[in-house]
């Protein structure tokens, strides 16, 4: 399954939108974060989002 960049950085964009507080300048916590307030099933796709929502 190719990694679809959009939908990446849409999943990002809403979780900034939605939990603007619970981000910061931790990368590790932002990780934890994120696995918490989504339910991504395929593994490139987790580990995708992961980096790129945090950037955000």
């Amino acid at each position: 399954m190719a990694i679809k960049p959009a939908y990446v950085k849409k999943t990002g964009t809403l979780l900034m939108e939605r939990y603007p507080d619970a981000f910061g300048a931790d990368f590790e916590h932002n990780k934890d974060v994120v696995e918490e307030l989504t339910n991504i099933e395929s593994k490139g796709v987790e580990l995708w989002s992961r980096r790129t929502s945090v950037m955000y």
